[in-house]
């Protein structure tokens, strides 16, 4: 039998809430793996407005291990001076290297 989009928006409502804790637990374990950690690193460059090839950029994200402008070691994680970010324009939104915290906001 053929749902309408009101009666399918409903059930699925109520699935959500009858297995709330088990989609979560789901959707945790996703973004631990390699997938779902490309998924939700493109998606934050997305909605910050970069824009081009997103496989190609994110391989040379993963790949860069050294500041392209400073040359130092770079970390991941969210602090220190020499953690990895994508560096890009905010103007045209295209991407333009991988720099450690210190050059980016150098750059600025």
């Amino acid at each position: 039998m053929p749902y309408d989009k009101e009666t399918k928006k409903e059930y699925d409502k109520k699935r959500y809430e009858l297995n709330k804790e088990q989609i979560k637990e789901k959707h945790r374990q996703y973004r631990q793996t390699p997938r779902g950690l490309m998924v939700e690193r493109i998606s934050k460059w997305r909605r910050r407005g970069l824009i081009g090839n997103y496989d190609e950029i994110y391989e040379k994200y993963i790949n860069t291990n050294f500041c392209e402008v400073c040359d130092i070691p770079l970390i991941e994680g969210l602090y220190g001076v020499n953690r990895k970010v994508l560096d890009h324009s905010h103007i045209t939104g295209e991407f333009r290297n991988v720099l450690c915290t210190g050059c980016n906001t150098r750059r600025g």
